[in-house]
């Protein structure tokens, strides 16, 4: 079996770390440790920083890395001159580079979205070698007007955690009473919502007095609170109260399944409740999440479509599971299929 590891900036949890550094830790976003975590359960792998790579290759350590950090490509922007420099390396010592969920950050779906013509030089490089796997129909058909052809969709690795191509969500006819819920959002990745948007389903989440999960830097609020210090205050005291956010990706599954329901902007602020059996309402705020909720057919609303009069009930009543569970079987079919296709097994 090849020997796999997964290439990244982020690093183990340490308890003793201050909050910058964990936060520097899972490069920014909390999120990456569902993704890594996920990666590394399901293909056996070992974690493999960027400034080890040399050694790594030098001992002959593994045979296939693995590279999650392309789902943030932006338009007409070059990547970091160090995943050109891996890819190199890598393929130089007869390795392979398998990007997994490669993405495109876009607020809307764009059809003429150009990538910067070193990215595009590089994906068709790596395609050569490796198929691409795509967040979604987006993305692919994108990649492909662009001449990038060996591609495939297979949403977010982070779903296939379960290993379990029959896994089901089963939820109950009514959310109970006194439910503990649980929600997240973070305004930065679609600069088109506008501020009052924002405020206004912060304010939805201060009123109904759930959980406020955060997954990055949430300076942000500094931004909301410009001409409204009083809503800065509102903020701050409802986070001491119940705003989380984990480090730990084992401590964030044990509270999730302490929960009844979550709806969040946050793509894994609702995939960790879900892979622990939590109802899940995603809220679509960019086309990257858009397309990723389309593959998996989640129940989704766009965040320009939030009801802010609709009760807890009714927000509950709208994830209905039924396509996400026809589905989900073929969708980790796919992703078998895909996984052997680059040489690579899913270790049960």
């Amino acid at each position: 079996m090849n020997r796999v590891a997964i290439l990244t900036e982020c690093k183990p949890y340490n308890p003793n770390r201050t909050f910058t550094e964990q936060l520097n830790s899972v490069g920014g976003n909390t999120g990456n440790n569902a993704y890594i975590t996920a990666l590394m359960d399901i293909f056996s792998a070992v974690r493999v920083d960027y400034e080890l790579l040399d050694k790594a290759l030098e001992d002959d350590e593994y045979d296939v890395y693995i590279v999650g950090n392309l789902s943030w490509i932006v338009e007409d922007t070059p990547l970091p001159d160090f995943y050109y420099d891996a890819f190199r390396k890598i393929i130089s010592k007869g390795k392979k580079f398998v990007p997994i969920s490669v993405g495109t950050q876009v607020f809307d779906y764009k059809a003429d979205f150009k990538y910067d013509p070193t990215t595009l030089s590089f994906l068709k490089e790596i395609s050569e070698q490796a198929v691409i796997a795509c967040r979604g129909e987006y993305t692919a058909e994108v990649l492909s007007s662009n001449g990038v052809k060996n591609v495939e969709v297979i949403g977010c690795p982070s779903l296939f955690h379960t290993k379990d191509p029959n896994f089901k969500l089963s939820k109950r006819n009514y959310l109970r009473k006194n439910p503990r819920i649980a929600t997240g959002i973070t305004p930065w990745p679609n600069e088109k919502m506008s501020t009052s948007l924002v405020k206004e389903y912060l304010g939805y989440a201060i009123r109904n007095k759930i959980d406020f999960i955060e997954q990055a830097d949430n300076s942000w609020i500094e931004f909301l609170s410009e001409t409204d210090k009083s809503f800065k205050g509102l903020f701050h005291t409802y986070f001491k109260r119940f705003g989380k956010m984990f480090f730990d990706i084992e401590e964030w599954r044990a509270y999730s399944r302490e929960l009844d329901f979550s709806f969040s902007g946050r793509f894994h602020g609702n995939v960790i409740p879900l892979l622990e059996g939590v109802p899940s309402l995603f809220i679509s705020i960019d086309a990257r999440t858009k397309e990723m909720c389309e593959y998996f057919k989640f129940p989704t609303i766009d965040i320009q479509e939030f009801c802010f009069d609709k009760t807890l009930e009714e927000l509950y009543e709208m994830a209905d599971y039924t396509e996400f569970n026809k589905s989900y079987s073929d969708a980790f079919i796919k992703f078998e299929n895909y996984v052997k296709k680059n040489n690579l097994k899913i270790v049960k």
